[in-house]
């Protein structure tokens, strides 16, 4: 099944920069790749030929990152029941960083649609057919998403400001 192999191989650089993303972390999105490859490559069966094998893909990176990030809260429940976590600051100046920063003040799913969208150029029918919602839905959680991220840009810019003078 050397098409399987081959369609695989041509994704990763965009499961690569779609983990990046999602992760916010450079090792926990090679994690979170090799976690998708080695799935894909076990349930290699469960594709059907002909489908988009993009879709099926990123649909299998993004259960993998939702139930990693469920382990993450079960654990930390588990192990750290009464500390206080503090998101962590940003630089000021750094564009791609808070970039990342204004991606994660978003909520998941818009997040995973604004980086299927914007990130990785997918049309709102493939984003809809991974995220198993309709196009509307996407095109609205898209807008809002958007918007939120502008704000979020423009209240930093503001903060910004404020500190410098």
């Amino acid at each position: 099944m050397q098409d399987f192999e081959d369609q695989l191989l041509g994704q990763l650089p965009a499961l690569r920069r779609y983990a990046w993303a999602l992760c916010g972390d450079v090792e926990r999105a090679d994690d979170l790749v090799q976690d998708v490859v080695e799935r894909a490559l076990n349930k290699r069966q469960l594709f059907q030929q002909g489908s988009n094998f993009k879709a099926w893909i990123f649909t299998l990176i993004r259960h993998q990152h939702i139930n990693n990030a469920r382990r993450k809260v079960i654990a930390f429940e588990e192990f750290h029941d009464d500390e206080h976590i503090s998101p962590s600051t940003t630089d000021q100046g750094n564009t791609a960083k808070d970039m990342s920063s204004a991606l994660q003040s978003i909520d998941e799913q818009q997040r995973q649609i604004v980086l299927l969208v914007g990130l990785e150029g997918m049309s709102y029918k493939e984003t809809s057919e991974i995220l198993n919602i309709p196009v509307g839905t996407v095109m609205s959680k898209l807008a809002r998403g958007r918007e939120k991220m502008r704000d979020w840009m423009k209240s930093q810019e503001k903060s910004h400001l404020r500190t410098v003078q």
